[in-house]
């Protein structure tokens, strides 16, 4: 949801969508960052209790 938002404001606010394309990748970062914190094994073990 935010991703479009974001990239449709980037847009028009510079008129590059060089920029807006910055702002999803700076998104999937974020994304693989948080999803690196996340203990599998820990999640599995949670599921079987």
């Amino acid at each position: 949801i935010f991703g479009p938002l974001i990239f449709a404001m980037v847009g028009q606010l510079t008129g590059t969508s060089r920029l807006s394309i910055i702002s999803l990748v700076i998104f999937f970062v974020v994304g693989a960052l948080l999803l690196s914190r996340v203990d599998v094994e820990e999640g599995m073990r949670k599921a079987r209790v």
